[in-house]
């Protein structure tokens, strides 16, 4: 099978003109591919925009899940083309996460123990930093939505006239504002000198504008969830020295991003 795509725990392989296997690397549990295949099939029955996942099969130790095949370039290969106005995908992308937002999500898992638990094992933080941010994690949300957990350019591809949305493994439920600033460290932090500067800083701005009129009024919102998110961020294996310098700025309120 032509292999389209791969990442750190699977790879995408063309099974033929309708579907497409993601086919997990080996030593990852049969349990993550059935709880993306749930999280999966929970999304395309809210009728938002994924490719249907048909089946989980096994391959040997490797497992594996048939979607359908939805055929494109990720958004992030389309802003490091620059085939596309970043405004214009940056628009698609947040009206994409917002769709995710509007969803149902009483049958979904909350998403705040886990982040929770990176924000207790995230290195070279001091304990009053992780103090603050795990009483912020760990208090009970005024709103909680649908979201996809992890968010980004490289988890959309562009197919026929609009998008669909992959790598639902993180999908449950959370205040927003927890998703957004996900989202919005991702953007400004991870790849960024894959993007030419012009086109990055455009699609981060139009995002964050966006992001600002939805939540007009209660911006303080989007604000408080900054720290636990930096911080939870600072938990992550491989982060370049640059990265964790940053993200240690932002959880010390040197650098605030939403201003």
């Amino acid at each position: 099978m032509q292999r389209l795509a791969g990442g750190a725990s699977a790879e995408v392989l063309a099974v033929d003109a309708n579907r497409v296997l993601k086919l997990f690397r080996h030593g990852v549990p049969r349990a993550v591919a059935q709880r993306e295949a749930a999280h999966a099939r929970w999304a395309h029955a809210q009728g938002l925009p994924v490719p249907k996942p048909l089946e989980i099969v096994q391959q040997e130790t490797r497992t594996g899940i048939v979607f359908e095949r939805c055929d494109g370039p990720t958004l992030f290969e389309a802003l490091r083309s620059g085939t596309r106005a970043p405004a214009d995908l940056a628009t698609l992308f947040f009206e994409l996460q917002q769709q995710i937002h509007r969803a149902p999500c009483e049958l979904l898992l909350p998403l705040q123990p886990a982040l929770a638990h990176r924000i207790a094992a995230a290195p070279g933080v001091g304990d009053d930093l992780k103090t603050r941010a795990l009483a912020i994690a760990q208090a009970r949300s005024e709103r909680s939505v649908a979201c996809h957990g992890d968010f980004h350019p490289q988890n959309v591809i562009l197919w026929q006239s609009s998008a669909v949305v992959v790598d639902w493994l993180d999908l449950g439920w959370a205040d927003p504002a927890l998703d957004v600033n996900r989202t919005l460290l991702f953007l400004l932090y991870a790849h960024s000198q894959m993007v030419a500067t012009d086109v990055r800083d455009a699609f981060v701005q139009t995002y964050r504008r966006l992001c600002r009129q939805a939540w007009s009024g209660r911006t303080h919102e989007l604000a408080r969830w900054v720290l636990p998110v930096a911080v939870a961020r600072l938990a992550r294996p491989g982060l370049e020295a640059v990265q964790r310098a940053a993200l240690t700025r932002v959880a010390h309120g040197e650098v605030t991003p939403w201003e």
